[in-house]
């Protein structure tokens, strides 16, 4: 099965395109005095051909809170995306098995220890978790990423990025919140660099391994809640944000 998806998955990211670069300069140009949050993401919405007229939100764990706010912003929650959805946000929190944050390891090329944190709370278990990731990283012999992923059970994640994937060669932009989430735009965008171009992040995030994928590709934030978990809160400010940016393109054209 994890085979059958990372096949699906290469054959996706064969037909990423680029946004209309073109049409993101001259709207950048108009708003080039302008720094507001705003202002920063409209160049992208126009590029993408994105009015936010039918957002969809998409989350690991469904909360009373997350029902209720989607519902305020009038955004759909946890549907199939269809041809209708023109944006789509991914919230997938920072709670990342040991396989997965080996796979961050690979990706930005980062310390073990830096990126699992310090849980002074509990030397033991730490020290114990680290040691148990050390031993994994031993017996992966991972020299590329598509050789990574062939060798380890990562069906959850490997599923996530098949989705995004299948956005972005339907050129809809997808929203990022949490650790996961964002592992998997990571591992696309180092198989296919096109698809920085089509992702956007819901604030910076929180946990060590969320800071170091956004430092490792160089991702576009979208400033909101000021800090992210992966709950889906801040990809809700992040559509409502944009559904504001969209209004003001219009005006611009």
């Amino acid at each position: 099965m994890a085979n059958t998806n990372l096949s699906q998955i290469i054959e996706l990211t064969d037909t990423f395109e680029l946004p209309d670069t073109n049409l993101r300069r001259i709207v950048k140009t108009k708003l080039q005095s302008d720094l507001s949050s705003i202002a920063q993401i409209i160049p992208d919405l126009a590029a993408w051909k994105c009015e936010v007229n039918s957002p969809l939100l998409l989350t690991s764990v469904s909360t009373k809170i997350i029902e209720v706010s989607a519902t305020n912003n009038r955004i759909e929650l946890n549907l199939i995306p269809s041809p209708n959805h023109d944006v789509v946000a991914f919230a997938f929190g920072d709670d990342l098995t040991n396989v997965e944050l080996l796979l961050a390891k690979f990706i930005t090329s980062s310390d073990l220890t830096k990126l699992l944190g310090f849980e002074a709370v509990d030397d033991a278990s730490w020290n114990s978790n680290v040691t148990e990731l050390m031993v994994l990283n031993r017996k992966i012999r991972a020299n590329e990423l598509l050789k990574f992923l062939e060798e380890v059970e990562l069906l959850e994640l490997l599923n996530l990025m098949r989705q995004i994937a299948h956005l972005i060669s339907n050129k809809v932009p997808v929203i990022v919140d949490g650790s996961r989430a964002l592992l998997a735009a990571n591992a696309l965008a180092e198989i296919n660099a096109s698809a920085r171009s089509w992702v956007l992040v819901a604030d910076q995030p929180r946990s060590p391994v969320g800071i170091a994928l956004v430092k490792a590709a160089n991702w576009s934030l979208v400033s909101v809640n000021g800090v992210s978990i992966g709950d889906g809160m801040s990809a809700i400010a992040a559509i409502s944000l944009l559904k504001n940016a969209a209004i003001r393109l219009k005006s611009l054209n």
